[in-house]
């Protein structure tokens, strides 16, 4: 999906389409981002956890 939304963010940029369209596009990459990094410091967090408890 991050990549599908990084691609859309080109396409809108290549089209000079809106300022509005290329930043929705670019909050849309973000969230994703953000997102990827979130599930990685939470599965980083819980594999730290389980090797202090095994």
């Amino acid at each position: 999906m991050l990549c599908l939304s990084i691609g859309l963010l080109v396409w809108r940029v290549a089209d000079k389409d809106g300022v509005s369209r290329i930043a929705i596009a670019a909050v849309l990459v973000l969230v994703w981002c953000w997102l990827l990094a979130a599930n990685w410091s939470a599965r980083r967090k819980q594999s730290r956890a389980g090797e202090s408890h095994g």
